[in-house]
């Protein structure tokens, strides 16, 4: 801790890693931005038992097949059924199946229960998209690997995390520009793939502009409306005070007028 006040990161790196500081390492390696020390880490912590932090490590630098790995590994093979669902569609089938076995030994009702794409395909709608989507990300994740993704780019890159992947594809695919291959192996495929990536999120990104720009314009009619309106408020009490300024000089006249009346009388 005192190293760390001092932004001393070489001798906190060092302190955590003899003290098997695992969460103070995830702290460090995130804040810093060490994929390599990231990578390590996951392993560390996975043969330590720790398996939240493993988890968490391999999450962060895009391994998503050590994080399924890891479920299967601790018997968590509901929660690696459900993450395969949404990050690898392509093992679905192989951890469902795991799942049922399983779950055979409690209840065999219940395991047969449980759906996977080979035995109910209606129940996985734009599977095909999902699996297109997963190699897109995973040809994205090599590209990016060696160099990474500059802070500088997080005004941009931050949107990558809305997109819809599987609608854009589909989108994509509706508007004639076709989908990338989903063959395996290749770099032509791979370079397809990351630009397909690339074009959905310039696409959502304007979109994105798109949006903010109307939203910018409906605040702008609407401060003018307001303002308008405050003109137009400030007019009637400006005549309403004029009118009541009137009223009162009237009055004061006629009061001024009866007194004289009344002393007229009196003299004579």
């Amino acid at each position: 801790d005192a190293a760390l006040k001092t932004s001393d990161f070489e001798l906190t790196e060092a302190c955590s890693l003899s003290s098997d500081d695992f969460p103070g390492l995830l702290l460090l390696y995130s804040a810093i931005g060490n994929f390599e020390g990231m990578e390590e880490l996951a392993k560390m912590a996975q043969e330590k038992g720790k398996t939240n932090i493993a988890f968490v490590s391999y999450l962060l630098t895009g391994n998503v097949e050590e994080c399924a790995n890891l479920l299967i590994a601790t018997n968590r093979l509901p929660e690696a059924a459900f993450f395969a669902r949404t990050y690898l569609p392509s093992r679905v089938e192989e951890i469902v199946s795991l799942w049922k076995e399983d779950l055979s030994k409690v209840s065999e009702t219940a395991a047969n229960a449980l759906a996977d794409p080979a035995s109910h395909p209606e129940l996985f709608p734009d599977r095909d998209v999902a699996l297109q989507v997963e190699k897109m990300f995973m040809a994205q994740r090599e590209a990016t690997k060696v160099t990474g993704i500059s802070a500088s780019d997080y005004p941009t890159a931050k949107d990558d995390l809305e997109l819809d992947l599987i609608a854009l594809v589909k989108s994509q695919a509706a508007a004639g520009g076709g989908a990338p291959a989903a063959a395996d192996g290749g770099d032509e495929v791979a370079e397809a793939q990351a630009a397909a990536l690339e074009a959905a999120r310039i696409a959502n990104e304007a979109d994105q502009q798109r949006l903010a720009e109307e939203a910018a314009a409906a605040e702008a009619a609407a401060a003018e409306a307001a303002a308008a309106e405050a003109a137009r408020l400030a007019e009637e009490e400006a005549a309403a005070a004029a009118e009541a300024a009137r009223i009162a000089a009237e009055e004061e006249a006629k009061a001024a007028a009866e007194n004289m009346d009344d002393f007229g009388d009196d003299w004579d």
